[in-house]
């Protein structure tokens, strides 16, 4: 594991997982109006997949998501029946895959602390909510300030997920035709 820093920004680690590099990332999200500033984590398993185009599936969806690729993406689907009611699920080109093979991956989506989750050729990523602001001293200041502990068990769980859905991704790919 490498852990690197750019200028005052939280560290990044990067390293291996089950044979695949990895990356996780801290962003601080203060761009939401009345709400207190987010620590978001960003675990991302790498690895070639047979996707033709990033699906990028944010739960909660604001206009002002900072950690969601899809505010930029052009297309957005109707989920698929049985998936959270706020949810967006949106990609850059108008082909998307059948979704419904990540229904077993509906307690991910489900949790409370997922924002979000990006299929892309080069991977998966999940977003997960890692820390909210303390309020007094984001009101008196406007700085947000976090109590946070990384666990090592929660990295290795959403590892985990990731590489689970990559796996699915993986195989339904093989089968369907690089279309997943």
């Amino acid at each position: 594991m490498t852990v690197t820093q750019d200028g005052i920004g939280y560290p990044s680690l990067r390293g291996r997982w089950n044979g695949h590099a990895v990356k996780i990332d801290l962003v601080v999200d203060t761009l939401a109006m009345r709400q207190l500033p987010t620590l978001w984590m960003l675990v991302s398993v790498l690895r070639p997949l047979p996707v033709r185009t990033p699906i990028d599936i944010t739960l909660r969806p604001r206009s002002s998501d900072i950690v969601s690729a899809g505010t930029t993406f052009a297309y957005e689907h109707t989920p698929p029946i049985g998936w959270p009611r706020d949810i967006r699920v949106s990609t850059p080109q108008p082909a998307l895959p059948p979704l419904e093979v990540l229904g077993e991956f509906m307690e991910l989506l489900e949790r409370p602390t997922t924002k979000g989750l990006l299929i892309a050729p080069g991977g998966v990523r999940i977003v997960h909510e890692l820390a909210r602001g303390a309020v007094g001293q984001y009101r008196v200041v406007r700085r947000p300030k976090f109590a946070f502990a990384v666990e090592p068990g929660r990295v290795a769980d959403l590892l985990q997920a990731a590489e689970d859905v990559a796996d699915r991704v993986q195989n339904v790919g093989a089968h369907l035709g690089s279309t997943a």
